[in-house]
């Protein structure tokens, strides 16, 4: 089992292409008043951040600590 790491999103990047609620839904929601994606929490499972940095066609995810 990997740990968590934190990730932070940056909304200014989002295209709100959905990709990562299929991706991650867990992890991240719809958020109705702001029309995107939001992180539900910041600390998420390692392997879950990795593929989101991965697959995000914008490249809205990071790792806080990088």
């Amino acid at each position: 089992m990997s740990g968590k790491r934190k990730v932070t999103f940056d909304l200014g990047d989002c295209n709100r292409c959905q990709g990562c609620l299929e991706m991650a839904k867990d992890y991240v929601e719809w958020e109705d008043s702001l029309d995107m994606p939001v992180l539900r929490e910041e600390m998420i499972p390692e392997d879950v951040a990795q593929e989101l940095i991965a697959m995000c066609p914008n490249d809205c995810f990071s790792y806080d600590d990088e």
